[in-house]
């Protein structure tokens, strides 16, 4: 059983990575989080360096629906309870994804809006050999749920928080 002080990004990252282009429409993006039930992707030029990311809470921002690139039907929604404390509001990325994987939920995309129109162009990356600790790390400091594996400038893997509480419970 190897310990998280000596583990290394790349025995934990995924190599298939599903990405995007700066040309590819929000609704493919959509798609895409729908098919693969994932709440980002990055945003990667013809030769995989990596421009950006595309992430479903980019996509839910209210301002896009006051811009009228979305529309959303008040059906679309329920009522909960509220989550509480701080530390729950950190999950909002992951309920945002829930809601686009939930059948039959459009988010009423309007117009011809790109992925590059919407990416954040702040991505988050580690080198291979960078530790399971630094990981965290960037992830704690960034407030984020992935960073993305880059060599030589090319995107080699990504790793989710999910990846990370995967390897802790299976190996700790």
């Amino acid at each position: 059983m190897k310990k998280s002080s000596t583990v290394k990004a790349s025995e934990i990252m995924k190599t298939k990575v599903a990405h995007l282009s700066p040309s590819d429409t929000i609704e493919t993006a959509v798609s895409l989080f729908e098919e693969l039930r994932i709440g980002g992707a990055p945003v990667v030029d013809g030769s995989g360096r990596p421009l950006g990311v595309l992430t479903a809470s980019d996509i839910a921002q209210s301002s896009h629906v006051r811009a009228g690139r979305i529309s959303a039907d008040h059906s679309d929604f329920v009522l909960a309870e509220p989550y509480g404390d701080e530390e729950d509001s950190e999950d909002v990325e992951e309920l945002e994804a829930e809601m686009l994987d939930k059948e039959g939920y459009s988010p009423g995309l309007e117009g011809g809006d790109t992925v590059g129109d919407w990416m954040s162009t702040e991505v988050i990356t580690v080198a291979p050999d960078a530790s399971l600790k630094m990981v965290c790390r960037a992830m704690i400091a960034h407030r984020i749920h992935r960073v993305f594996v880059v060599e030589k400038r090319k995107l080699k893997g990504v790793i989710t928080s999910y990846d990370v509480v995967r390897w802790v419970a299976e190996n700790e």
